[in-house]
């Protein structure tokens, strides 16, 4: 073992803020380790240049550390410290993803269902216009907008239902070179754009060319350009000379104008792109959001139309050969015993239960999103003493059991019940509207942070008091609102209040209110 192998990290080693437990993976100029950090007692990811690497490497380390720190999106690996090992080896400590990359998927189930293939590059696209329209200061110098410059499935990771854009390693600014020697072109070369390939400058249209290279793969199980001999290879990127889509036109449009030889002729805007694939996406999966759509093609191996309900079955009552199977919904259940709770004891009582109500749906949805993560950064297990390798495959979600509990409630009056026919009906605890009223009623009661996390429960709950659309567009208003009153507190970053404020623009219609505060927003905070 030679002298500069001894100086790589090893197992019990600190680096950062954890303790090395394993390898994940292995480059040409870097390695990836998997450390615990006990004081918050959970894992993260630690990238270690490699000691023979040259100093350009180290130069781009630091760099990508400086931008990617600067990254707060969902839709985005963060970084959240740079420095040097013991033997001086540049790391960058990062967001661990225990999931599985695209390129792993794509190789595993070949062409992807449209509406799957639309939600992952819808993510890609979100997290590709929030770099593009950053504010930020690197080396001392202001700066607005990251090109990412290696868009391909290897970079894209899961998060659960949420993909991730990751490896900002030769990511710039659009108005500086750096770290580029002569005759040297970054980038991986089956993704590279016309004029990056042939040693011209890239630009945000190379970035939408690459999400175009990412669709046609996800839509047809195959890369854009396959050829593994160089010169055919280069000759079919700069001639366009690639494969029909065997797809809708819509799609095959979007993917067609991302692929533009001319970056003139390409969308001039990851936004731009963005507004085609939404449209695109609720077109073909009306009913459920992107990230219920990614889940229910890792549950269940296909795309669906209608969202994932989780109901519970009741015992079968038989009579006389006829077997009737009913369905009892226990959120339904619990919400109309409290009405009737209500109309019997009186409105203060009913309060109260509601409220325990709420307090328990709020613990259960923690308890169920803390075990459905596959974020390092959620609470985790000490590690054992012997660490174990890596996982990289998304774990099945646990099945939850269901207990059946009989309440006794009074029956209501002759006078009670004729009140009740007449009265309407609240929405189930478990229907978007009921947390989307939840949420703002805590906003005005200048409660921001529960408020947000109400919203975004709405985003991942169906309806049926209303239409999806119309659900998903008031979540992402509240949650807007919310992160408003957040950033005026100092308890978010900026990055966050115009994610929000750019998804509410996204979501809306031009000349609604809606979408008018939202660029009434984003440009106060960028002047």
């Amino acid at each position: 073992m030679s002298e500069q192998t001894l100086q790589l990290p090893r197992e019990g080693d600190k680096i950062g803020s954890g303790i090395v437990l394993s390898l994940i993976s292995a480059g040409g100029s870097a390695r990836v380790y998997k450390t615990w950090v006990e004081p918050l007692e959970l894992h993260r990811a630690v990238k270690v240049m490699n000691p023979e690497a040259p100093q350009e490497i180290r130069e781009r380390f630091a760099t990508e550390a400086r931008i990617t720190s600067k990254l707060i999106h969902a839709n985005i690996v963060q970084a959240f410290n740079y420095g040097e090992t013991a033997a001086n080896l540049p790391y960058i400590e990062m967001e661990l993803v225990n999931g599985l990359t695209l390129e792993s998927v794509l190789q595993k189930h070949g062409a992807l269902p449209l509406p799957v293939a639309l939600a992952i590059v819808l993510g890609i696209l979100e997290a590709l216009h929030y770099a593009h329209t950053i504010n930020y200061t690197l080396y001392d110098q202001p700066q607005r907008g990251v090109m990412h410059r290696d868009i391909k499935p290897g970079n894209v990771i899961f998060s659960g239902g949420v993909p991730k854009l990751m490896d900002f390693g030769i990511a710039r600014p659009v108005t500086v070179s750096l770290h580029t020697m002569a005759g040297n072109v970054p980038g991986t070369l089956p993704y590279m754009a016309p004029e990056t390939c042939t040693g011209g400058e890239s630009n945000f249209q190379s970035d939408i060319y690459q999400i175009g290279l990412l669709l046609y793969e996800c839509i047809s199980g195959t890369a854009a350009y396959p050829q593994t001999e160089l010169d055919p290879l280069i000759t079919a990127i700069k001639t366009g000379d690639r494969k029909p889509l065997d797809t809708n036109n819509k799609t095959a449009n979007i993917v067609k104008k991302c692929l533009e030889l001319d970056p003139a002729k390409r969308y001039q805007t990851a936004q731009d792109c963005l507004s085609d694939v939404r449209a695109l996406f609720h077109a073909q999966s009306p009913q459920m959001t992107a990230e219920g759509q990614i889940v229910a093609f890792f549950e269940q191996g296909t795309a669906t139309t209608k969202p994932i309900t989780r109901i519970t079955k009741a015992i079968p009552v038989i009579k006389k050969g006829a077997k009737i199977a009913t369905i009892a919904i226990p959120s339904v259940l619990i919400a109309l015993t409290l009405i009737i709770i209500g109309f019997t004891y009186g409105n203060n009582f009913l309060k109260t239960a509601i409220k325990a109500l709420i307090s328990t749906t709020e613990t259960s949805t923690q308890t169920e999103e803390t075990a459905d993560s596959v974020v390092a950064t959620a609470p985790d297990q000490p590690p054992s003493p012997t660490p174990q390798p890596q996982i990289t495959a998304v774990a099945p979600r646990p099945k939850p059991q269901t207990v059946a509990t009989t309440v006794a409630v009074p029956a209501p009056s002759s006078k009670q019940a004729a009140t009740q026919e007449t009265q309407v009906p609240m929405p189930p605890p478990e229907d978007a509207a009921f947390f989307i009223e939840q949420g703002n009623k805590l906003l005005s009661e200048n409660k921001p942070q529960e408020a947000l996390a109400s919203f975004q429960r709405a985003l991942r709950t169906p309806s049926t008091s209303m239409p999806r659309q119309e659900s998903v567009k008031l979540s992402l208003y509240g949650s807007a609102k919310s992160n408003t009153v957040l950033f005026q507190q100092g308890k978010t970053s900026r990055g966050n209040y115009e994610t929000a404020w750019r998804a509410v623009q996204n979501a809306y219609a031009a000349g609604t209110p809606e979408h008018s505060e939202a660029i009434r927003r984003l440009k106060d905070e960028n002047e």
